[in-house]
C-alpha cells in the first residue's frame, strides 16, 4: 500500500499544480508552465513536472525490494528448514568462532549457546581449542573431517564432524558452518566386521564366498591351507569345480543352493598337488535386504582323521561285539553304560534293557558292599579276575569267569570287564571232581578205618587185660583209663570229620582270642624243640566264635609247621587288627577284621602241593591223618573268615587267618555257675537208643537225681504232663534231636513250653551241625550237651540248671 501511495502523491501535486496555475492564469496555463518568465519558476515547474515520475519509480524501487527481500526469507526459510530436517547437528560460527546459529539437534546434543563463543560453550576454554578443525578451515579455506569418541550417560558415543567455510560473492571466508554426525551404530558395524574379518582368517574352517554361479570371491587362509595353495590370488576367481574330485558332486551342491538355499554333507576334496581327501561342506546361499539371492557361501572341515576315527571305531566295535566273551563297561555306582552283542544275546536282553540295569541286576552274587570293594580293587590293582554267576533275563544262572580292567577317560571312571561262560569248563570241572572226590573217598575211607582200627585195637587190647588182671584193681584200672583215652581219641577223630562235612557249626560266643592263641601254642608246641614268639597288637579285638575250634585250627597249623621243622626252627604268631578290602583279598566283605599270621621257618610247600592242602587226607607225611587243613579250611568258613597261604620252598610258610571282628578287644570272661555240691532232682531224659538211656541213666543215678526215660516226644509230653498234674513235675528234661520215627527234640521242647513255659530243657545231640545246637536258647533251651559227653560235663551241666 505505502509504494502506491509514494507513486500517486506526484500526480497528486502535478494535478494540484495544474489547477492553481489554471485559476491564476485561466487559458494561458500551459504558455505560463512552458515559459514562466522567471527561471527559479522555471525550474521549480521542471521538478513538478518530473515528481509524479520520480514518485512513481520510488514506489516501483520499493515494491521491487520487498519481492527481493520476501524472496530471501523464503529462501532462506527453505534453507533453514533443510538444516533443520537434516539428520546432523549443524552449526554457523563466525570467524571469531562466536556461535551465530543452530539448528534443533545440535541444540539438543550441545544445548543452546547462540552468541557464545564456541571454545568457551563447549570445552570452557578461554581461547581456541588445540587442533580445532574449524580454525584449520579458515586458515587454508577447506573442508575437514575428523571423529570424536564422547563418554556419555549412554555409555560410549562416536560422531563425525565436518567442518566447512562459508564465503561472500569475493570468496571472502565469514563464517564456517560445522555439521555433527553421530556414527555410533556405523563405527560397531565396522568393528564386528573387522571382527568378522578376523573370525574368518583364524577359523579353523575353511571359508568361502562366491557369486551365484560358483566363482569364489574370498577364501580364508584355513581353506588355502586345506587345499595346499599359496595364497588368496591363487583361488579367488576360480571356480568351485575345480575344488573337487568329482566336479557333479559340485555341480550338485550348486543347484541345490540355487534351489533350496543350502546344502550339507560330505564331499571328497582335491587339493593342489592333486591329493584327495574328506571334507564336511555346509552351504548357503546369501540374501540381500529384500531376500534376493547375492552370493553363496560355504564352511569346510577336513574329515579326513575323523573318517579314518570313525572307521578305526567301527572295526574295533565290530570286533568288540563279535568276540566269544560278553562285555561290560560300568561307572562306579555299578550301573551298565554300555554293553556289546554278545553280552545280548548271553543273557538275552536287549542292549537298551541292559543300560537299564546295574551289576547287581544281573550278577545275583554281587551285594552293595561287594561292588564297592570290587570296585576299589580294580581300581587301586588296574585289573581283577574272578568267577562269579550271572542271570540270564529268563531266570537260568550261567557260571562266568570275569576279567575286570580299570579305565578312565577325564573325569570319567569306568570298569571294562570281560566275562567268559563257563558253563562248559565248570560241567567238565564238576566231572572231574567227581573223580577226585570218589579217590578222595577211597583215601578218607582207608584213612578213617586205619585210624579206627588202630583205635579199636587200643580200646580191645587194655579192655582184654583188664579183664585179666581183674584180682589186681590198680593194674585192671590203668588199664580202663587207657581204654577211655583211646575212646576220647576217637572222639576227636569223629569231631574232626564233623567239622570237615557240612556239619561242625561253630557254636559262636564272643571271645578274646588272646588267650585262644597262648594257650593253643602252648598246647600245640609242648615238648618241642622249635621256638616259638607270640606278637598281639595293643588293642586286639574281639571276635565271635567257636573258642574251642578256632583253638583246634590254630593247634593244625602248629603241629604241621612243627612237623616241618624236625631239625628245628622258630614260629612268629601275630594278630593285628584289620578292614577289608584287602588288597590280596577282595572276596572278604567290607569291615573289620582280625589278621592271624602263623610264620615257620620250615622247608615250605611245593608249588604243585600248594592248592591240594586243603584237600581231606592230602599229606605228604608218614604220620597224619591228613583232616588237619581240612578241618580248619571248613572251621574258618564256617566263621565267615578266610585262610590262605603263602609259602616257597627252602623259605618256610605263612598261614593267613582272617576273622570278622566285633569290637575292641577287652578281657571277655564267662563263667558258668558250678557247685562242688551235688544238688538233688528229677530229670527225664528222651533218646531212642537203649544203650544212651541206660549210660545217661546211670551216670544221672551216681549224682543221687531220680530219673525217668522216654523213647520219643510223645512219651516224653505225657510224662511231663503226668508228673506236673501229680504235683511232683520234673526239674530237667534232656531231649535228643533226633528220634527215628517218632517226634524229635526240636517239637517237643515247642509243646513243652506250651505246657510249661519255664521248663528246663537241655538239648543233646552227637551232631554239633545242626542250627539248635549251636543256637540252643533261641528254641527255648537252657543248656547243651554234644555226645558223648563226660560225666563231669554232665554234672555241671545239671547243677547250673538247678541253681538257676
Amino acid at each position: 500500500m505505502l509504494k502506491l501511495v509514494i507513486a500517486l502523491t506526484g500526480w497528486v501535486l502535478l494535478c494540484g499544480y495544474f489547477l492553481y496555475e489554471y485559476s491564476e492564469h485561466g487559458s494561458g496555463l500551459l504558455k505560463h508552465f512552458i515559459s514562466p518568465g522567471h527561471p527559479v519558476k522555471a525550474i521549480s515547474h521542471m521538478a513538478i513536472f518530473l515528481m509524479p515520475f520520480l514518485t512513481t519509480y520510488l514506489g516501483y524501487l520499493i515494491y521491487h525490494n520487498e519481492k527481493l527481500r520476501k524472496k530471501a526469507e523464503t529462501e532462506r526459510a527453505k534453507g533453514e528448514s533443510i538444516i533443520e530436517a537434516m539428520g546432523d547437528a549443524v552449526s554457523i560460527q563466525d570467524t571469531t568462532f562466536r556461535i551465530i546459529y543452530q539448528n534443533r539437534l545440535h541444540r539438543e546434543w550441545l544445548g543452546s549457546h547462540a552468541g557464545e563463543y564456541c571454545y568457551k560453550a563447549y570445552q570452557n576454554n578461554d581461547s581456541i581449542c588445540e587442533g580445532c578443525h574449524l580454525a584449520i578451515t579458515f586458515r587454508d579455506g577447506r573442508i575437514h573431517v575428523k571423529e570424536q569418541k564422547r563418554t556419555t550417560a549412554k555409555g560410549t558415543l562416536y560422531y563425525e564432524i565436518t567442518s566447512s567455510p562459508i564465503t561472500d560473492s569475493s570468496g571472502t571466508i565469514i563464517a564456517g558452518i560445522e555439521a555433527v554426525r553421530e556414527i555410533t551404530a556405523r563405527k560397531r558395524a565396522d568393528e564386528e566386521l573387522i571382527k568378522r574379518g578376523q573370525a574368518l582368517e583364524t577359523s579353523i574352517d575353511g571359508i568361502v564366498f562366491a557369486d551365484l554361479s560358483g566363482t569364489l570371491t574370498y577364501v580364508n587362509k584355513a581353506f588355502i591351507a586345506m587345499w595346499g595353495y599359496d595364497g588368496q590370488c591363487e583361488c579367488a576367481g576360480k571356480s568351485m569345480l575345480e575344488f573337487w574330485h568329482k566336479a557333479e558332486d559340485a555341480a550338485v551342491v550348486i543347484r541345490a543352493l540355487q534351489e533350496k538355499g543350502s546344502w550339507l554333507g560330505e564331499l571328497v576334496g582335491k587339493r593342489k598337488d592333486g591329493s584327495l581327501f574328506d571334507v564336511h561342506l555346509s552351504a548357503t546361499t546369501l540374501l540381500d535386504n529384500e531376500a534376493n539371492p547375492v552370493g553363496l557361501m560355504g564352511s569346510f572341515n577336513n574329515i579326513t582323521e575323523r573318517k579314518r576315527t570313525e572307521e578305526a571305531l567301527q572295526l574295533t566295535r565290530f570286533t568288540v561285539d563279535n568276540v566269544a566273551d560278553a562285555v561290560y563297561w560300568m561307572d562306579s555306582t555299578a550301573q551298565i553304560v554300555d554293553v556289546n552283542e554278545t553280552a545280548c544275546s548271553m543273557l538275552g536282553y536287549t542292549r537298551e534293557e541292559l543300560l537299564n540295569l546295574t551289576v547287581l541286576d544281573i550278577d545275583t552274587d554281587f551285594t552293595a558292599d561287594r561292588w564297592v570293594n570290587a570296585w576299589e580293587a580294580v581300581k587301586s590293582q588296574g585289573k581283577l579276575t574272578l568267577e562269579t554267576r550271572h542271570r540270564t533275563k529268563d531266570g537260568r544262572m550261567i557260571p562266568v569267569e570275569i576279567m575286570a580292567n580299570y579305565l578312565r577317560f577325564g573325569d570319567r571312571e569306568l570298569d571294562c570287564a570281560f566275562a567268559r561262560d563257563i558253563s562248559h569248563r565248570k560241567r567238565a570241572e564238576e566231572d572231574l571232581l567227581k573223580t577226585e572226590k570218589l579217590e578222595s573217598l577211597g583215601i578218607l575211607a582207608g584213612g578213617i578205618a586205619h585210624d579206627f582200627n588202630n583205635l579199636l585195637q587200643g580200646v580191645f587190647g587194655y579192655i582184654s587185660m583188664a579183664k585179666m588182671t581183674l584180682d589186681r584193681k590198680e593194674k585192671s584200672f590203668s588199664m580202663l583209663e587207657q581204654a577211655e583215652h583211646a575212646l576220647h581219641m576217637s572222639v576227636n577223630l569223629t569231631s574232626q570229620l564233623l567239622t570237615f562235612s557240612k556239619g561242625g557249626k561253630p557254636v559262636k560266643k564272643k571271645i578274646s582270642l588272646q588267650q585262644v592263641i597262648q594257650n593253643s601254642a602252648r598246647f600245640a608246641l609242648s615238648g618241642s624243640s622249635v621256638d616259638y614268639r607270640i606278637n598281639l597288637e595293643d588293642g586286639l579285638r574281639a571276635v565271635e566264635a567257636d573258642e574251642g575250634q578256632i583253638s583246634q585250627v590254630i593247634q593244625n597249623i602248629l603241629i604241621n609247621a612243627d612237623q616241618a621243622m624236625p631239625e628245628g626252627g622258630s614260629i612268629e604268631i601275630t594278630a593285628t587288627n584289620g578292614t577289608a578290602p584287602y588288597k590280596d583279598h577282595p572276596q572278604l566283605s567290607k569291615g573289620n577284621y582280625i589278621e592271624i599270621a602263623i610264620q615257620d621257618s620250615g622247608v615250605g610247600i611245593p608249588e604243585k602241593y600248594r592248592e591240594k592242602i586243603f584237600d581231606p587226607y592230602f599229606t605228604t607225611k608218614e604220620k597224619g591223618s591228613g583232616l588237619g587243613l581240612a578241618t580248619s579250611y571248613s572251621i574258618i568258613r564256617n566263621h565267615g573268615g578266610l585262610i590262605d597261604v603263602a609259602s616257597e620252598p627252602g623259605m618256610g610258610t605263612t598261614f593267613f587267618i582272617y576273622l570278622p571282628a566285633v569290637e575292641t578287644e577287652k578281657e571277655i570272661k564267662e563263667t558258668v555257675a558250678t557247685s562242688s555240691s551235688t544238688l538233688k532232682g528229677k530229670v527225664l531224659v528222651m533218646d531212642d537208643e537203649d544203650i544212651i538211656l541206660d549210660i545217661a541213666g546211670e551216670m544221672i543215678k551216681i549224682f543221687g537225681h531220680e530219673v525217668e526215660f522216654a523213647k520219643n516226644g510223645e512219651a516224653a509230653l505225657e510224662k511231663y504232663q503226668s508228673a506236673m498234674e501229680s504235683g511232683k513235675p520234673f526239674d530237667i528234661v534232656i531231649l535228643d534231636l533226633t528220634i527215628r520215627g517218632g517226634m524229635g527234640g526240636a517239637e517237643t521242647i515247642e509243646r513243652l513250653r506250651a505246657i510249661d513255659p519255664g521248663v528246663k530243657a537241655i538239648v543233646s545231640s552227637g551232631y554239633s551241625e545242626d542250627d539248635i545246637v549251636a543256637d540252643y536258647k533261641k528254641y527255648g533251651f537252657r543248656a547243651q550237651l554234644t555226645k558223648p559227653y563226660r560225666l563231669s560235663g554232665l554234672k555241671d551241666t545239671l547243677n547250673a540248671l538247678l541253681t538257676a
